[in-house]
């Protein structure tokens, strides 16, 4: 049987009483496209308004902000708790108080984007910090000032301290600058001028009238180590969660503004909408306020409102 290929003649299709066409289906496809791409174009406009410019690029953490603080330090809890309450809502976000035991585990966590923020550290410790772990973390505003005294259990004041006194510093690079430019500004040492003062050393001493002596010790050791050491130089905080009496604090001028408790931020996230609300909940006036005022014994003498401002 052969199969015949010719073209059928322009007759057939009439004389069986209907004409065979080919449909085309085209503009179907095209209006269904059509509708989709309205719909997603919806979808996307209503992102936008609800969650600002910065949604098209997704918010990492939503309105519900954890912000971490070190978990021994009753002060910072009492602070981030006043936020949360007093603050937080005027902002359209929450915040939740998250106490985290180990400082490292604390801000690799923030840098990790598991926790949005911390209020744990100053500017030179979070730099120092995020070259040594690789960590992204980014100060974005000054929150309060930590009060950073000299403690004693063997004499009453600064001028009570005998020449050539044995003076306990922290021993991070961070926090050695810190008590050097505390006493630097006081006038009681004279740094380097040409020295960083935020990086100052032991070696960047120039003058130091009574021969102090200072001996570097591991953070977390002055409370338990205060007899040892004719004074030593480190946060109230630690000496306050070992119920050393308050009178032990013997010197405490204004602390340096660049050592200024930072709220810290994972650099990817600094720019979403939730988070830059968050930045400005901590920069609200109400907060240096709080800060100058409290009489909340968790907080009184143990934070101040960030000086100079």
């Amino acid at each position: 049987m052969s199969i015949d290929t010719s073209a059928p003649s322009s007759a057939q299709p009439a004389e069986r009483g209907f004409e065979l066409r080919k449909r085309r289906r085209w503009p179907w496809i095209v209006a269904a496209l059509v509708v989709v791409a309205l719909v997603a174009g919806f979808f996307v406009v209503r992102a936008l308004q609800s969650g600002g410019a910065n949604a098209a690029a997704g918010d990492h953490f939503g309105r519900d902000l954890k912000v971490a603080f070190l978990s021994t330090d009753a002060a910072q809890e009492a602070f981030l708790q006043f936020i949360a309450d007093d603050i937080a809502s005027d902002y359209d976000i929450t915040v939740e108080p998250v106490g985290v035991g180990d400082p490292n585990q604390l801000h690799a966590a923030v840098s990790d984007g598991e926790i949005a923020a911390t209020i744990y550290a100053h500017a030179p410790w979070i730099e120092q910090a995020n070259a040594a772990n690789g960590w992204t973390l980014e100060p974005t505003e000054p929150v309060f000032q930590w009060a950073y005294s000299l403690w004693s259990s063997q004499y009453g004041s600064f001028d009570e301290l005998p020449d050539g006194a044995n003076i306990a510093i922290l021993d991070d690079p961070a926090n050695t600058a810190q008590a050097l430019l505390l006493l630097a500004n006081d006038g009681q040492i004279t740094l380097d001028p040409g020295v960083d003062a935020a990086k100052a050393t032991l070696d960047d001493i120039a003058e130091n009238p009574r021969e102090l002596h200072f001996t570097p010790i591991a953070f977390g050791t002055a409370a338990r180590t205060l007899d040892d050491f004719d004074g030593i130089i480190s946060y109230n905080f630690e000496f306050a969660a070992a119920d050393i009496p308050a009178e032990y604090k013997i010197y405490a001028p204004e602390a340096p503004l660049v050592f200024a408790s930072q709220l810290a931020i994972s650099q990817p996230y600094v720019d979403e909408a939730s988070v830059k609300d968050l930045i400005a909940a901590f920069a609200d006036p109400r907060v240096e306020d709080f800060l100058a005022t409290t009489e909340d014994p968790a907080v009184k003498g143990q934070l101040a409102p960030v000086s100079g401002r």
